[in-house]
């Protein structure tokens, strides 16, 4: 019926299993069984979990999409859900603040998807969360291709139901797959914050590192801090400082660079000055303590404070373990388990300081906070001076990192000079070489001159390219403007050739102009955040969103949006066409040329004096 959810098929994947469940006949691929109707169909997969008897389930957004999906079917055919908790009480699902949870009794259910969004996004280079992307940079592997529309048609007409059989096992199979990369992580957080595998597993930064503070706190006998109260934390809330230093650097191309950055930068100056909110002022070290750059404030150096000395002994057993090692061949059982160690004691690490900032926390202290990126400005600025004084060119620094011209210079100079920075740097404080570049580029601001934050390129001697802030890294642009940007990046880093370049961007535009081009190329994905109700404005992957809802495809909070820009009347939001009712002929090539691939390449090529008339072909 229009606008009711219907399950139509059920995969599962595990280590001596494999189904896909479903009541269309059809010439099927072995792995797929056959069930009189969708009720008798959500009976066998509970029979399923109940043979298997499996101690954890996990799916990717199952929290708020399979099972809440497979409860209110279950309900509304009067199929009880009862085996899939080993005390027969089914599926409860929940909502604590704005997390929502589907828990079973007796086995675990893990959302790869909210450790993925939580704690693992910022180390990704998508910014798509789908398990299609994130399964392809992961993994290597990706889902197998098949658009709604298809999938819609596949099961009305019961043609290419193998196929859809076979998509919808890639989907568990690949989330199988992230389980067995990530869990070795989450249980290694698990065993360190002290917490179940269910919680932790959707717990974000400041709360891993609240528990684990917790945890340390009941260990020495501490008092933990009450939970500030909601006008509390609204006060907190105003409250600003300034943030890490960002050096701009002369916009444009530079060749034979080095890029150098402090090791987990804020925790080990947390650790190194004893900041805490204990040693904050200390009567005893009065005008003699860890005097804070710039600011009034100093910290104790006779005795440890709570939380340096819990970060000091996270680093400090990080540092054992990579050691340790050195001493098992990469890839080995031995060297895995110490990898997962260490990564889970550096998430904690790293949170440290955001958790001093988080107003909800537990341990605030807006003091330690802008204390922390005081002394993080002055040791950036200091390393790139004693750079400028050794004859390396600095180009440009940000927070926690130093990019240096080499210029005559040879490479074993600048680790020299490394090392010889690494001597005399305090505590547990260090700098590493991140890599050395063949060439980089620094991109201007459109407006008002300068060069914004964090917007760059660089390519090393094997071609590999480290793009930042970016189309190419960004989601909300559309693969014919991050490709157009990778080549023209290619070509000016890798082979100094700004006209061809140029060729390139009016040769794309040629053949979009011509609809020489897969509409695919063409979609921008938008992942909704929140349920669709709680969205005031109205951008596009929302407009695009309520059209999908309009034509009875359920869309809901972790559902990403695939949609195009059509031609009419009406804003860019009126004009968002979902991917499965696309059509190419109705493509506003206009806008794609205009608003995306123009400026994706303007980006860099502005840089060499190239113009926008330049690109029009």
């Amino acid at each position: 019926k229009r606008g009711e959810r219907q399950l139509v098929m059920i995969s599962v994947y595990g280590r001596d299993l494999k189904k896909v469940f479903t009541y269309k006949n059809f010439r099927y691929p072995e792995f797929v069984e056959v069930l009189r109707d969708e009720k008798e169909m959500i009976k066998r997969f509970v029979e399923t979990v109940k043979e298997y008897r499996p101690d954890v389930i996990t799916g990717f957004n199952s929290d708020l999409f399979d099972f809440p999906v497979l409860r209110e079917r279950a309900q509304k055919l009067k199929v009880k859900l009862d085996d899939l908790s080993i005390d027969r009480s089914g599926v409860t699902l929940s909502k604590r603040a704005r997390v929502s949870s589907a828990r079973l009794k007796g086995i675990v259910h893990v959302d790869i998807f909210g450790f993925v969004n939580n704690i693992l996004a910022p180390m990704l280079q998508t910014e798509v969360l789908s398990l299609d992307a994130v399964s392809s940079e992961i993994l290597g592997d990706e889902k197998i291709e098949m658009e709604y529309s298809e999938m819609l048609k596949a099961w009305k007409e019961g043609e290419n139901l193998g196929v859809l059989a076979s998509y919808a096992l890639k989907d568990a199979e690949l989330t199988y797959r992230l389980s067995l990369v990530l869990f070795p992580q989450i249980f290694e957080l698990t065993r360190i914050v002290g917490q179940t595998l269910f919680d932790v597993s959707r717990m974000t930064y400041s709360q891993l590192v609240e528990w684990y503070y917790t945890k340390r706190a009941k260990e020495v006998n501490r008092v933990v801090p009450n939970q500030p109260h909601f006008e509390e934390i609204q006060m907190r809330q105003k409250e600003t400082y300034t943030g890490g230093y960002v050096k701009e650097p002369d916009a444009g191309l530079h060749e034979n660079l080095a890029v150098i950055d402090f090791a987990s930068l804020y925790p080990s100056i947390i650790a190194t000055y004893n900041i805490s909110i204990e040693t904050l002022n200390c009567n005893c070290c009065k005008g003699d303590g860890n005097k804070v750059p710039g600011l009034p404030y100093w910290f104790c150096g006779k005795k440890r404070g709570f939380e340096s000395e819990v970060i000091y002994d996270l680093i400090k057993e990080r540092q054992r373990l990579k050691e340790e090692m050195n001493k098992f061949n990469k890839g080995s059982v031995e060297f895995n388990l110490l990898n997962n160690r260490q990564m889970a004691l550096k998430t904690i690490a790293n949170a440290s300081y955001g958790y001093f900032a988080f107003p909800a926390s537990k341990w605030y202290s807006k003091e330690c906070a802008e204390s922390v990126t005081a002394f993080g400005r002055d040791w950036i600025i200091r390393i790139l001076n004693e750079a400028e004084l050794k004859g390396f060119r600095p180009l440009y620094g940000d927070t926690d990192s130093a990019f240096l011209g080499l210029g005559k210079k040879d490479r074993q100079e600048l680790l020299s000079f490394l090392e010889e920075l690494n001597k005399r740097l305090p505590g547990v404080m260090r700098m590493d070489l991140e890599g050395f570049y063949l060439r980089g580029i620094f991109i201007p601001k459109e407006i008002g001159g300068g060069v914004a934050k964090k917007r760059y390129a660089l390519i090393d001697e094997n071609g590999n390219l480290k793009v930042r802030g970016l189309e190419k890294v960004r989601r909300d642009w559309s693969m014919i403007s991050k490709t157009t940007q990778e080549e023209v990046l290619r070509l000016v880093l890798e082979k100094k050739d700004a006209q061809g370049a140029v060729e390139y961007v009016r040769d794309t535009i040629r053949r979009l102009k011509e609809l020489k081009v897969d509409i695919k190329d063409l979609v921008v994905y938008e992942q909704l955040s929140k349920p669709l109700s709680e969205y005031k404005l109205l951008a596009p992957h929302i407009g695009a969103a309520k059209k999908l809802l309009e034509k009875g495809i359920p869309v809901g909070e972790g559902s990403v949006i695939g949609f195009v820009i059509e031609r009419g009347s009406g804003s860019i939001s009126d004009r968002a066409q979902p991917l499965e009712f696309a059509d190419l002929k109705n493509v506003d090539t206009d806008y794609y040329i205009n608003n995306q691939i123009i400026p994706a390449s303007l980006r860099i090529l502005k840089v060499l004096g190239i113009t926008e008339k330049d690109l029009l072909p």
